[in-house]
């Protein structure tokens, strides 16, 4: 609906049903190549490329990609920011962040199914591929 991204990036698992298939499944609905159990990771926009590692059984994978990507955390993740410029500008989106959630509701779009054009079967609980008990 916004338009073309460069990168999105997702959690590990869903506060739901915790199946580990939202962000998946939502690469593949978008066409966009995934990484998954990604613990570390660095974006090079200009390069149009990103550098990330992964966690695959107890070993770590080393990955170069192109954007756009799809990148799925692993619940392992944990930022760094090693330069005081990055942890500067860390400072300050956390401050603007802060804000914002203070009036997040002025700060939200939402869109139902009628507005991003899809089929309800697709989404939601009717479009979920599996069922927890």
């Amino acid at each position: 609906k916004i338009g073309p991204v460069d990168l999105v990036l997702a959690g590990f698992k869903s506060a739901d049903g915790e199946t580990g298939q939202t962000g998946p499944q939502t690469a593949l609905m978008l066409g966009m190549p995934i990484l998954t159990h990604t613990t570390k990771l660095e974006v090079f926009p200009e390069e149009g490329t990103f550098e990330a590692e992964r966690l695959v059984q107890d070993e770590i994978e080393e990955c170069v990609g192109p954007l756009p990507a799809f990148i799925v955390t692993d619940p392992a993740f944990e930022s760094s920011f090693t330069k005081a410029s990055e942890r500067l500008t860390l400072l300050d989106i956390e401050q603007e962040q802060a804000a914002k959630a203070a009036e997040h509701e002025e700060h939200l779009t939402k869109w139902d199914v009628e507005a991003i054009g899809v089929d309800e079967n697709k989404v939601g609980l009717k479009g979920s591929p599996t069922i927890v008990r």
